[in-house]
């Protein structure tokens, strides 16, 4: 195990430093934290597909099940309830908009009040959304925590140096997921799928501890897998 330990070492040692990096970043608005942050985080996802010899053709499954697997009780695989109401309004799914727990947010949005993070918790009865319609599959598995942080952290801050559109930046390294309102001016241009009413936002400070966290089971779990780290760990076969 030792052997292994050693061997490993400057892979991980690599990725703690990009951990301190995105830390120390945590008090200001840098987008480069977040494209740090993403590239570390599927390099480190790429690594745990390849111990549980998996293909790493398909590198949005590689980082979600990275996400749930090495970070289990940190809820990843919730569903964001505002963000899937939106894209169910979207697609004109006006009766399944009138039920729980969607007609819960809506009330709360006609109040004005800010939905929280810890309310998506209390209705995963809404997973019978994977078992139903191609679409409602689709938007479910989407809306997902994880998801949202593959789509909107690592691709659009790693391809286009900028945040998604379901999500804001927050100079608050303390906080957990978080939600806020968002006011589109009268003279935007984007379109009714763009203009999300409440995005979530995942703090760079919350995802450098996941980064961190991540990170050590992966050493740990290698280490009792006697897994060592091959050469070019994240390419494709």
């Amino acid at each position: 195990m030792t052997d292994t330990v050693t061997h490993n070492a400057p892979y991980f040692g690599f990725l703690r430093r990009r951990r301190d990096f995105i830390s120390a970043h945590s008090a200001s608005d840098s987008i480069e934290a977040y494209v740090v942050w993403g590239a570390a985080m599927a390099a480190l996802s790429r690594i745990h597909a390849r111990r549980k010899g998996r293909s790493l053709k398909l590198d949005r499954r590689c980082f979600t099940e990275a996400l749930h697997e090495l970070l289990p009780m940190r809820g990843l695989s919730r569903v964001s309830i505002p963000l899937l109401a939106h894209e169910l309004d979207c697609a004109n799914e006006a009766t399944l908009l009138g039920t729980p727990p969607f007609s819960t947010y809506l009330a709360a949005v006609a109040q004005s009040r800010i939905w929280r993070a810890e309310e998506d918790t209390p209705y995963q009865n809404v997973a019978s959304l994977a078992s139903s319609t191609k679409l409602h599959r689709r938007l479910f598995e989407r809306n997902r925590y994880s998801e949202i942080l593959y789509e909107e952290y690592r691709c659009c801050a790693v391809h286009g140096l900028e945040l998604g559109q379901k999500t804001y930046s927050l100079q608050d390294a303390s906080s957990g997921p978080t939600y806020m309102n968002y006011i589109y001016l009268s003279d935007d241009q984007r379109s009714k799928n763009q203009r999300y009413r409440t995005r979530l936002c995942f703090p760079i400070g919350f995802l450098a501890g996941l980064l961190g966290e991540a990170v050590d089971a992966e050493e740990q779990q290698s280490a009792d897998a006697r897994f060592c780290i091959p050469e070019y760990p994240t390419l494709d076969d």
